[in-house]
């Protein structure tokens, strides 16, 4: 994914800190739903700077697609796939309807613990940027 950021600050360590305006998923008319208004749009993270980007320049950000999706399909994907195995589960020993929603959400709970443990030691794998190109500047 290839984001617009604006350099904040260089480091002697090839790093820059930069501030990246995130995007919405709904399509970023913010204006017409304000649904994500109480959230800052705004994120400052350290990006690799082998162009050589200076302080006050405005770049181009590129992040792996692969660790945003893993992510993406942890969270929304797993305690979904959580439920429908708890549900088909209760169903296959003959339980009632209300138990078989029952545990669906209890397995739909564990799912959603499974992504909180998992998160908490995901500093390994975290996302990272890289800065790909400096944009000319419109005058």
């Amino acid at each position: 994914m290839v984001q617009k950021a604006f350099v904040l600050k260089t480091f002697p360590n090839d790093t820059a800190e930069v501030s990246v305006l995130r995007r919405s998923a709904c399509g970023g008319n913010c204006s017409g739903c304000e649904g994500c208004s109480q959230r800052d749009n705004v994120i400052r993270v350290t990006a690799e700077n082998r162009v050589g980007a200076a302080s006050g320049q405005t770049v181009l950000v590129e992040t792996k697609s692969r660790t945003i999706f893993k992510y993406a399909v942890l969270v929304y994907i797993l305690p979904i796939f959580f439920l429908i195995i708890g549900y088909t589960a209760a169903f296959l020993m003959s339980l009632s309807e209300a138990m078989c929603i029952l545990t669906g959400f209890c397995f739909l709970l564990a799912g959603t613990a499974v992504v909180l443990l998992f998160q908490r030691k995901r500093n390994a794998d975290t996302v990272t940027y890289s800065i790909t190109s400096v944009m000319e500047e419109q005058k």
